[in-house]
This record gives C-alpha cells, structure tokens and sequence, in this order.
C-alpha cells in the first residue's frame, strides 16, 4: 500500500520537510502545506529546494532560531517551509508565482539566502498555511524587525 506521500506529492520526500536534528520528523509536516509547495513546483517549471538542512522546515523543539509562534514548530502544526526556486527565473516571476501560490502567511528574503552551494541567492521564501482567513507577506528584517507588506 502506498503511503501520503507516495500518493499525493510527485516531486519531494519528506526528508525535505524534516527537523535536521530529527529523522524521520518531515512525515509531521502539515499535508496542506506540503501539497501547496508540490503544486507551486508543478506552476512553475523548475526545481525547488527547502532550507530543512538548515532548520527551515520541521523545528521539533524550537532549537533553530524560530519565536515561540512560529508555523516552524512541531507544537504550532508545522505548517511552514523556507525555500528557493532554483535556475535562472527572473526575481519578479518568483515572486509573482509565490504570491499566487496557495500560501497565506509569505515571507520574501532578498540576498540574505545562500543555496545549497553556498552561493548568495537574490531572493528565498517563507510559506505557511497559517490557520483562518488571516493573509500576512512580509520581507526582509531592518534592524532586526521585519517588513509587515500585508
């Protein structure tokens, strides 16, 4: 028998999703949120990685830098994934397509990101499947506080 993410999720594993200190704890991400980045991939054409290495997915005790609130943590759902688009898409037509995306809390980091590589990006995103109808897209932090846009 095929499992969720056999069935439904055609191009990540859950390992994408996982806490780096904890095998196994992408399985907790939340099905909402992992099937809105599987169908941003499919939009846009082009491969996307996750940030999980670096703590930017499943935070299963809150020891990789998110708040208290945060849709990182295990205990506020997991419903939140850092990533980038990779390849040559122009800066506005990811952000275009993210923004279009089905996304409801989205965070935009212009050349603050470095790739799997090392190599600074122009631009990485935050997604999260906040719960209700609230809509929230932020960018980069200034003295240590982030952009409110929305």
């Amino acid at each position: 028998m095929k499992t969720w993410w056999e069935q439904n999720i055609m191009h990540f594993e859950p390992e994408e999703f996982a806490d780096p200190d904890h095998y196994g704890s992408g399985e907790y991400a939340d099905k909402a949120m992992v099937l809105c980045l599987d169908d941003l991939r499919d939009v846009i054409g082009h491969g996307i990685r996750t940030t999980a290495s670096a703590g930017g997915a499943v935070d299963v005790t809150g020891t990789h830098g998110h708040s208290k609130q945060s849709y990182h943590l295990w205990e506020n759902g997991a419903k939140a994934i850092d990533f980038y688009i990779e390849d040559a898409l122009d800066v506005r037509d990811q952000v275009r397509m993210v923004l279009r995306s089905g996304f409801n809390g989205i965070g935009i980091y212009y050349n603050i990101w470095h790739d799997h590589k090392g190599v600074l990006l122009p631009v990485g995103f935050h997604g999260d499947m906040r719960p209700g109808k609230k809509f929230q897209v932020w960018s980069c932090r200034r003295k240590g506080e982030y952009i409110y846009l929305i």
